[in-house]
């Protein structure tokens, strides 16, 4: 019903006006004779049934519309809808901003104000469980992140988000045999191309090379362009710098660079690769298209320190190894183990 109606029912004068006009309906005209016996015409009102009905709904629609309209003049309050989220998932939120910055301490900060709070529902917890375990790593804090990763498995047995976690974990952390118990259940439970990634790892670092190889190349037919580009990344280094075989490692660096010929990991792998066999100048080209992307990547920071070190130029060697030890103090470790290639 529209508003502007409404108070037309209810307005006395305009009621009486409907109710008289309505009642004039059922009224029948009959010709009688006066004192006199004249005729004329009169209204003479024989209200039947039918005239009492419309009287009582006349009445009726007029009473709904009187109410209408008091609703009607009345101030609408409706319910405040809160647009701001729940404190939770603000927190939530910056805690990912965080961890994508590399901001880890700051992160691990606000899951654990998340933590204690308990507010958070079940997916999100695991993801949580996820950051805290991955920032505690980044911050060299190994022994904690297994910790965190124990106490979540103890609580989702079967998360395989962190059965992985634990797994790259270790490998990272050249902890074989610990490694080889979480990534057979894991081949067991959810066989696939990352798994097999992380068996190629492992037997990396336990000197199996041949089953390595086999491991990657199993990857490399998977389909899916990001880990069959892991994959050729591991089989060029593989053979450059384990098995000496350039020919093969250029090979996969062909795959990578063809693959994704501006990518950053496609010219830090091309530049390692080449570094090793002494190829300075496309080794030092694909390089600096690498940290020209990724200023603050330590590996890239560490060859190109190798590569000026081996030019003979000890100013560069000594700006990119501090800029490489500011971002990992341990890094200076690896630059000695670089060196060797």
């Amino acid at each position: 019903m529209s508003p502007c109606l409404v108070p037309k029912f209810w307005n006395p004068a305009d009621f009486a006006r409907l109710l008289h006009t309505t009642v004039a309906m059922f009224v029948k005209q009959r010709t009688i004779r006066n004192s006199v016996g004249e005729r004329s015409e009169a209204l003479i009102m024989r209200p039947g049934p039918a005239v009492l009905a419309v009287v009582v709904l006349v009445l009726l629609f007029a009473a709904v519309g009187f109410f209408l309209g008091r609703q009607m003049s009345k101030p609408v309050t409706r319910p405040r809808v809160s647009e701001q989220p729940a404190p939770f998932e603000s927190l939530y939120r910056a805690a990912c901003v965080l961890f994508e910055r590399g901001e880890f301490n700051g992160c691990l900060k606000i899951c654990e104000q998340l933590r204690q709070d308990g507010a958070l529902p079940e997916p999100l917890q695991k993801d949580l469980f996820v950051k805290r375990a991955w920032c505690l790593h980044y911050l060299k804090q190994g022994d904690q992140a297994l910790e965190v990763i124990d106490r979540a498995l103890a609580r989702y047995p079967r998360f395989h988000p962190l059965l992985q976690l634990k797994a790259d974990i270790l490998l990272m952390d050249d902890r074989y045999e610990e490694a080889r118990p979480v990534i057979d259940l894991l081949a067991e439970e959810l066989p696939g191309p990352r798994v097999w990634l992380s068996r190629g790892k492992l037997n990396v670092g336990l000197n199996k090379y041949a089953k390595a190889i086999e491991n990657f190349r199993v990857v490399l037919s998977c389909g899916i362009p990001a880990f069959e580009r892991e994959a050729a990344t591991r089989l060029a280094i593989l053979y450059a710098e384990k098995i000496e075989d350039f020919h093969e490692a250029n090979r996969y660096v062909k795959v990578l660079l063809e693959s994704d010929p501006s990518g950053f990991n496609a010219h830090a792998t091309a530049g390692r690769v080449l570094l090793v066999q002494g190829r300075y100048e496309e080794a030092k080209s694909h390089l600096m298209k690498a940290v020209a992307q990724r200023p603050d990547h330590v590996e890239v920071l560490l060859n190109l320190a190798v590569f000026y070190d081996r030019q003979g130029d000890a100013d560069h060697r000594a700006l990119y190894l501090d800029m490489a030890t500011q971002i990992d103090p341990e890094s200076r470790t690896n630059y000695e183990a670089l060196k060797t290639f």
